[in-house]
């Protein structure tokens, strides 16, 4: 399903909802080692592509947003 950016920065105050726009290497190392793969819920496009994503977790349920283009699109498949 395709948001707009906005809508995803509004799930980021969201007690089940993490914020992993400025993920690591470690963030995403630990995600995966909890969840085993995420699930792409919502995402949002602009002018060179995506920019945004909506992920929840295969075991936990637990939803990840990435607002903004930044490595953490490119680290979280």
């Amino acid at each position: 399903m395709q948001v707009t950016q906005k809508e995803l920065r509004n799930m980021t105050g969201k007690p089940y909802c993490e914020d992993i726009t400025h993920g690591t290497e470690e963030d995403y190392q630990r995600i995966m080692k909890e969840e085993i793969w995420l699930d792409t819920v919502a995402y949002s496009t602009g002018m060179y592509g995506r920019s945004g994503t909506l992920y929840r977790g295969h075991k936990t349920g637990k939803m990840y947003v990435i607002t903004s283009r930044t490595s953490a699109i490119y680290l979280f498949p």
